[in-house]
């Protein structure tokens, strides 16, 4: 494998951490051939943070737009034949590179591994083992992608040609988009496991925000996506199986949107599902017809409602 291996870390106003996973790289028992940050116009020191490992980077700043555009960057920028992604606030235990290496130069039918987490909370000081089921996310996994996923980027240890196969990280995707990306990949190639935790994941206050409309949607978009480019999958699942799904999906996005308090995207949520899912008018049409109230009379209800209700 020509070139080896690029190690990618998107980093955004993490300066106290991202030092830790840049050293977590670089002292790895395979040597990457690159390490590569991509500091999403942070407002903090990292910049300055970094500069004491300035001959043994490539440090790249790009304008404001997200970890997916920092991931794609970095995937323009790499020049390894094997690509490594670390999530500025995770770190890797030495031996997660050369275990992954190993394990596609054994398969070569392989194009990406994945492993087991150790999640840390760092305000307990608690870590266990995230197995989670990851273990099943291996060889043909690609419709078991579809419907859930377990394969942390920061464990993750891919082909490039998979990318070239695939396409890039799908930049409509505001929060991560990784999920999208494992699924198109699976269509092509099948996966592997290292069952041992060869990530750190460092839970602290400054993670992202889960936003669960962006979750939900991160869920909807990769599976309307997978339909329209395969339409043997609807053969696959069941039409049965297709639609409960996507009515779920669509349910859970319109709800977080009341709860959010967004009545003018829940309204038109509501509208959609009414066109999309007439035999379940009865259950929807009571939520469309409350968007229908005022702006400021269906906002303060919806308050009234978050604050004196369970």
């Amino acid at each position: 494998m020509n070139n080896l291996i690029s190690v990618i870390i998107p980093s955004y106003n993490v300066a106290s951490f991202v030092c830790d996973a840049v050293r977590s790289a670089l002292e790895q028992t395979f040597s990457p051939i690159e390490v590569l940050v991509i500091d999403d116009s942070s407002t903090d020191n990292t910049r300055e943070a970094l500069e004491q490992y300035r001959d043994r980077i490539r440090y790249h700043c790009l304008e404001h737009a997200g970890i997916v555009r920092a991931r794609n960057t970095g995937i323009r920028l790499a020049s390894g034949t094997l690509l490594a992604f670390l999530d500025a606030d995770d770190v890797w235990l030495p031996n997660k590179l050369s275990k992954q290496y190993d394990c596609l130069v054994q398969q070569p039918e392989i194009g990406l591994v994945h492993s087991n987490i150790l999640h840390w909370n760092m305000v307990t000081g608690e870590k266990i083992s995230k197995e989670a089921g990851r273990d099943r996310f291996t060889g043909d996994c690609y419709t078991q992608l579809l419907s859930e996923n377990r394969v942390s980027a920061s464990s993750v240890l891919v082909r490039r040609e998979c990318f070239d196969k695939a396409g890039w990280f799908d930049e409509r995707f505001e929060r991560d988009g990784d999920w999208e990306m494992w699924s198109r990949i699976a269509r092509h190639y099948r996966f592997a496991y290292v069952p041992e935790p060869l990530v750190i994941y460092r839970s602290h206050n400054a993670n992202l925000t889960d936003n669960t409309v962006k979750v939900n949607e991160s869920k909807l978009i990769p599976f309307i996506k997978a339909l329209k480019s395969d339409p043997q999958l609807i053969e696959h699942f069941g039409m049965s199986f297709t639609n409960n799904k996507l009515t779920w999906l669509n349910n859970d996005i319109c709800y977080n949107l009341l709860d959010i308090v967004d009545i003018g995207r829940a309204r038109y949520c509501f509208g959609q599902m009414l066109v999309l899912y007439q035999r379940q008018a009865f259950r929807i049409f009571p939520y469309f017809a409350y968007c229908l109230l005022p702006d400021k009379i269906a906002k303060y209800l919806q308050r009234m409602k978050q604050r004196y209700l369970p």
